[in-house]
């Protein structure tokens, strides 16, 4: 980890404590050779959203005002939801805003200093913009997301293998980090107008992605970071999972989160609640983090804390809920595990990302009754995101950890929007060494046309759920074949001593696949008499000629 040291973790299931760094204390424990075990564990016990590409160089300033140049609509957009979220719960705009001021000296002085300059690339109000990043993923609340991790005789061919299906409403981009000499370069999704990242995946072959955890209204820690931005954090400075649970026990934590994070080895589970050093709502002996490592096998995670102490802390002591879409979701993760015998591909993993059972259930109790180990006054419903795949999945990330050349050759796979109405798009972590390439070839992605495409498709098929899967699966198995070929030249340039060429040809490949990708959702288009032609190409849309138009 740059500027931290690595941690060791526990043995098969026991539990350790290691002596806190700053906040809290921490406890990792090990899943090994119990496939799932994580998930039995604790059973003992909108659619504005959108797909840019931001490629960021260069300091603070100059990439919070690139940020803000690159996406200002689109940040525009998410701040207007986020003051009508803010209205939502009741609570005053002004007051918003003298609390971020209150507090903005517990945010990192770079983080502000690239916020600064994003509120003025984007022409809006610094405080506006600060405000939405310390407290936006609180106030909009209830998320969703599920996640997977598999890893040695998890996966078919013993590489680490993980997922998250990102739940949120709200304006998404792709942002493109290059390295330097303090951060480690990575391409991430998160909401235009963040600082932070939702998912990601770094230089070094290290993966992450948070799930929102219901707490109670008062729990919050004012002095702490967001989920997001602690993800960022993650990818910035760590290298391997031991690295990044140890940042995340030294990080203080603002709300309720569930990291998933994976490198070539192993991946892992790490819940967090609000760190509080007073601790007035919190034992002082609770940690403010619990690690569950997966070393051999597979496991998921939903919006529901599953490990101890947290887990006998919502069923007993009031803290927080338990979540009948999270509880739905996490049960339909173990059913898909079981039904893959336990062995997983990301080909597979991609399919449980679109899976579909109990899309859209108007029937919570039937949850409920299965889980007559949680007290009925635990219980809080929702909206009805019960699938894995739901009608508020915006967009999902599956990694793939390469062994034989982690630092190039390890995957991302991206839908740009919900990956039931588009193609995964396999991106290589090779890719923060070509941003600029990468930032013009993918015009599509950043000028709005590829999400444009991808949310027609779903407006004009909106009562045929996973209609378009069979073809975009098809185009999936042609693309993890040319992959195979792609990889096998690209360790041939970088055996023969030319990294760089290898660099440059994995990015230019995987940007001529995205192309193709938006060629194939306008292939299945039924479109509007006038906005598209039917047999197009996709030439126009590649020109900019379509860009600017609205769904």
């Amino acid at each position: 980890m740059k500027s931290a040291d690595g941690i060791t973790g526990a043995g098969e299931l026991a539990m350790k404590r290691f002596k806190s760094v700053g906040v809290g204390a921490l406890v990792v424990m090990m899943i090994a050779a119990v496939p799932g075990l994580a998930l039995q564990v604790a059973a003992a016990e909108g659619d504005q959203d959108s797909m840019l590409v931001v490629v960021l160089d260069g300091s603070p300033e100059e990439r919070g005002f690139d940020y803000g140049r690159l996406a200002g609509e689109q940040i525009r957009g998410n701040l207007e939801l986020f003051w009508l979220d803010v209205e939502a719960e009741d609570m005053s705009p002004a007051g918003v805003r003298q609390r971020a001021e209150w507090n903005e000296a517990t945010v990192p002085e770079d983080m502000r200093r690239e916020i600064r300059a994003m509120a003025a690339g984007a022409d809006v109000d610094y405080i506006d913009l600060l405000a939405m990043n310390m407290y936006g993923t609180s106030v909009g609340g209830m998320g969703g997301c599920t996640q997977f991790v598999a890893a040695g005789s998890g996966t078919v061919d013993g590489n680490v293998v993980a997922s998250k299906n990102r739940d949120e409403s709200g304006v998404n981009i792709l942002m493109v980090m290059k390295p330097t000499e303090e951060t480690y370069g990575f391409i991430a999704v998160t909401e235009a107008g963040y600082w932070g990242v939702s998912f990601g995946l770094n230089e070094m072959s290290l993966c992450d992605g948070n799930n929102w955890m219901p707490i109670p209204d008062d729990a919050f820690f004012e002095g702490g970071y967001t989920e997001l931005t602690s993800n960022r954090m993650v990818l910035e400075r760590c290298a391997t999972v031991d690295e990044a649970i140890q940042m995340m026990d030294d990080l203080p934590k603002y709300g309720g989160s569930t990291l998933m994070v994976a490198d070539m080895n192993e991946g892992a589970f790490i819940e967090t609640v609000p760190s509080d050093g007073e601790g007035y709502w919190l034992d002082p002996e609770t940690p403010d983090i619990v690690a569950v490592k997966v070393t051999d096998g597979i496991a998921c995670h939903a919006n529901h804390y599953l490990y101890e102490p947290y887990y006998s802390m919502v069923l007993y002591e009031g803290f927080g809920a338990m979540w009948t879409p999270s509880i739905a979701r996490y049960d339909n993760g173990m059913r898909l595990i079981e039904e893959a015998g336990n062995v997983v591909s990301a080909e597979q993993v991609i399919s449980f990302c679109r899976d579909l059972e109990d899309f859209g259930n108007s029937h919570p109790n039937w949850i409920k009754d299965d889980h007559p180990e949680i007290p009925w006054e635990c219980w809080e419903d929702g909206w009805p995101g019960f699938s894995i795949c739901n009608a508020r999945t915006v967009s999902s990330g599956v990694f793939e950890m390469s062994s034989e050349c982690p630092e190039m050759l390890s995957r991302m796979w991206t839908a740009i929007y919900n990956p039931c109405w588009c193609p995964y798009v396999p991106l290589h972590n090779a890719l923060v060494k070509e941003p600029e390439a990468a930032g013009e070839a993918l015009m599509p992605y950043r000028d709005g046309t590829a999400w444009l495409v991808s949310m027609r498709l779903r407006s004009v098929n909106e009562n045929e759920w996973g209609c378009m899967v069979p073809t975009f699966e098809e185009w999936e198995d042609e693309a993890r074949t040319a992959l195979a070929a792609d990889e096998t030249y690209a360790l041939s340039l970088i055996g023969s001593g030319q990294p760089g060429e290898a660099a440059a040809y994995l990015t230019t490949e995987d940007c001529a696949r995205a192309l193709d990708a938006i060629d194939l959702m306008l292939s299945l288009g039924s479109w509007v008499e006038g906005e598209y032609d039917e047999n197009s190409s996709g030439e126009g849309l590649r020109s900019g000629e379509v860009g600017d138009k609205q769904a």
